[in-house]
């Protein structure tokens, strides 16, 4: 398969709400490879692929100056109604969470204060 991977960022998953992924892809492939791959990978219907080549960055190693690949992304639109699981939003914890976490921290202040006074003695 040619389909790298899924990029996952802040934009991209704002994106997925309204029906667009996004996926780091093999630069040599074309639109059609691409929608016909992600089709046959995720049983889904692909209605426009859109793609932007990415140069790599110039950066610094050991032995001097480098460069990362360059690579493709490709924003893909499905047809209404379908979804991809990769890009699923992890389910939001309950408003009790919150309180019991803050609970839990208190309690470990509380310890901390303890072996410090035992500490010093």
């Amino acid at each position: 398969m040619f389909i790298e991977r899924p990029i996952i960022t802040e934009k991209s998953m704002a994106q997925a709400q309204t029906g667009v992924y996004t996926f780091a892809v093999d630069t040599r492939r074309t639109k059609p490879a691409i929608a016909r791959a992600i089709e046959d990978l995720y049983k889904v219907t692909v209605e426009a692929v859109r793609i932007q080549s990415v140069k790599g960055k110039v950066v610094r190693r050991k032995k001097g100056i480098g460069r990362e690949r360059d690579w493709k992304k490709a924003l893909i639109t499905l047809k209404k109604g379908q979804t991809i699981k990769d890009f699923a939003l992890p389910e939001e914890k309950p408003a009790n969470a919150d309180a019991s976490r803050a609970a839990e921290d208190e309690k470990k202040s509380k310890a901390d204060k303890k072996t410090e006074s035992k500490d010093k003695s």
